[in-house]
C-alpha cells in the first residue's frame, strides 16, 4: 500500500535510453552541475545518483531530490542490471518516489525508443500511468515545426503511451541558459505537482514494484506459452504443407511413369 508524504519534498527519478539528455535535466532541475553529461550516445551514468536543492514553491520552502539514473541500452550493461539500478534509486528516495520522469531527445522516434516505454511499461507496473511524466530534450531540433505538431506525427503507439502518461508532457532545450530555460522548468515543477496532487500525495513504493514484477511474469509465462502454442501451430501447419508437397510430387511422379 503506498504511503503519504509528510514532509516538503518533492522526489524524482530520471528515467531514459542513453543520449536523451537525463543527466543535463537533472542538473536543469537542480541549478548546478550535480552530475555528468555529455553530448553523445555513450553513457557517463554507470549508477543512481541523488542530488538535491531548496526552492519555494507557492510560498512554500520545499526540498527537490532529484535522482539520476543510468541509461537504457547502454553498449556492455543489460537492461535487467540497469532495472535493479532504478529499484535502489526509490532506496535513494525514500520512502519513495514521487514522479518518474520519462527523458525522450526530438527527433525522429526509434524502435529503441518505443522498447524503453515499452520496457517499463511492462516493467513498473502502474508507474506510468499514476506516477508518470514526460519530458522532451531538445526544443531547437524541431526546425521550425511546433512542438503539438510534432506530436501529432508520432506514431499511435506513442501517443498512446503519451495517454496513460494522462498527456503530463512538456520539453525544454537543456542548451539554453538558466534565465531562458526558467520558464520550462516551471512547466516541469508543476506538472510534477499535478502528478502529486492527483495521487493525494501517495509516492511509489517497492511494494508496487514487487507487484507489478509478480504481474510482469505471470504476463511474461502467458506469453511464453501463447508463442510455444503458435510455434505448435506453425510446426504443424508446415507439416501439412509438406506432406501436400509430398502428395503432389508423388503424383506428378506417377504421372512421368505411365508415359
Amino acid at each position: 500500500m503506498a504511503g503519504v508524504s509528510s514532509v516538503p519534498e518533492i522526489r524524482l527519478t530520471l528515467i531514459g535510453k542513453v543520449g536523451a539528455g537525463k543527466s543535463c535535466l537533472g542538473n536543469s532541475l537542480l541549478k548546478k552541475n550535480e552530475f555528468v553529461s555529455r553530448q553523445d550516445s555513450r553513457s557517463v551514468t554507470t549508477e543512481s545518483l541523488l542530488g538535491k536543492r531548496r526552492l519555494m514553491l507557492n510560498g512554500i520552502e520545499t526540498e527537490l531530490k532529484v535522482v539520476d539514473t543510468p541509461g537504457l541500452f547502454s553498449m556492455g550493461k543489460k537492461n535487467s542490471n540497469t532495472v535493479k539500478e532504478i529499484v535502489q534509486c526509490i532506496e535513494l528516495l525514500s520512502p519513495g518516489p514521487h514522479a518518474f520522469i520519462f527523458v525522450i531527445k526530438i527527433g525522429r522516434l526509434t524502435h529503441e525508443d518505443q522498447k524503453v516505454l515499452n520496457y517499463f511499461k511492462d516493467t513498473f507496473g502502474d508507474l506510468v500511468d499514476r506516477f508518470g511524466v514526460v519530458v522532451f530534450t531538445g526544443s531547437d531540433l524541431l526546425n521550425g515545426i511546433s512542438f503539438k505538431d510534432w506530436i501529432q506525427s508520432t506514431t499511435n503507439k506513442f501517443k498512446s503511451f503519451l495517454n496513460r502518461c494522462k498527456n503530463r508532457y512538456t520539453i525544454i532545450n537543456n542548451l539554453d541558459n538558466l534565465e531562458r530555460k526558467s520558464r520550462d522548468l516551471d512547466n516541469i515543477l508543476n506538472l510534477v505537482q499535478n502528478t502529486i496532487k492527483a495521487n493525494h500525495g501517495e509516492f511509489y513504493q517497492n511494494e508496487m514494484f514487487e507487484e507489478a514484477k509478480k504481474l510482469f511474469e505471470v504476463k511474461l509465462k502467458d506469453g511464453r506459452k501463447k508463442l510455444c502454442e503458435e510455434h505448435e501451430k506453425e510446426r504443424e501447419e508446415w507439416k501439412r504443407e509438406k506432406q501436400e508437397l509430398l502428395a503432389h510430387i508423388q503424383k506428378y511422379s506417377g504421372k512421368q511413369h505411365c508415359r
